[in-house]
């Protein structure tokens, strides 16, 4: 009789102690890492409000951008993509003939007008540089075969007949600029390239009037 009360005890006592154990640590049936309901997740949390962005991409911020870069350079206009080559070009003979100008020159005012092509035309080209480099596309490094050619003449010409020949060429090519200018101005989808066609274009002009003027110096001369 008593092993008998002794072993109900002991079942009683067994069956007490299961459903405690099926709850387990807490009772929210995790040990501990799991958020309750309504409760607010901290910071940082994997999958929770406030993580951080986490970059699934696995790029660096320089291949970001030059992944951007590219895309803005796959987008650019045909007329965009086309002025900038052919300023860039104009602008970098602009400035090596008027170096040439500067040094070959007989006539002072040739030299003068060699010496601010050089200066103006430099600050446009690095201009347009930077311009062209925020939407992904790389200048021309070299002047195409027409400038190469006009250079060459120029520094095979002997000292008296350069000059003509310099400011003859100077006219011409200005009067291009001006209109590739003004093209891209009224053509041109770019918003910065617009501007800067627009800022240029009285420069241009001030340009080829002066050509004109120093022309007409060299002409009246014997």
């Amino acid at each position: 009789m008593k092993k008998t009360a002794i072993a109900t005890t002991s079942l009683l006592a067994l069956c007490l102690a299961l459903p405690a154990a099926a709850e387990g640590p807490d009772q929210y049936g995790d040990t501990g890492n799991s958020v309750p309901a309504g409760a607010t997740p901290a910071p940082g949390a994997s999958g929770t409000p406030g993580a951080p962005a986490t970059n699934t991409t696995g790029d660096t911020p320089v291949q970001a951008s030059s992944a951007a870069a590219q895309q803005t350079a796959k987008e650019i206009s045909r007329q965009d993509r086309k002025f900038i080559e052919k300023a860039a070009v104009g602008g970098m003979a602009e400035v090596q003939m008027g170096q040439l100008a500067a040094q070959k020159g007989q006539n002072q005012a040739v030299r003068d007008y060699g010496n601010a092509m050089v200066t103006e035309h430099t600050a446009g080209n690095q201009r347009l540089m930077n311009i062209a480099g925020s939407m992904g596309v790389t200048p021309p490094a070299d002047l195409d075969f027409m400038h190469r050619r006009m250079a060459k003449k120029l520094n095979k010409q002997r000292e008296k007949e350069f000059d003509e020949t310099y400011i003859e060429s100077q006219i011409k090519d200005h009067k291009k600029m001006i209109e590739l200018f003004e093209e891209q101005g009224r053509d041109g989808q770019s918003t910065e390239l617009k501007q800067f066609a627009s800022e240029m274009l009285p420069k241009l002009r001030n340009h080829l009037q002066m050509a004109e003027q120093v022309h007409g110096q060299i002409k009246q001369k014997p």
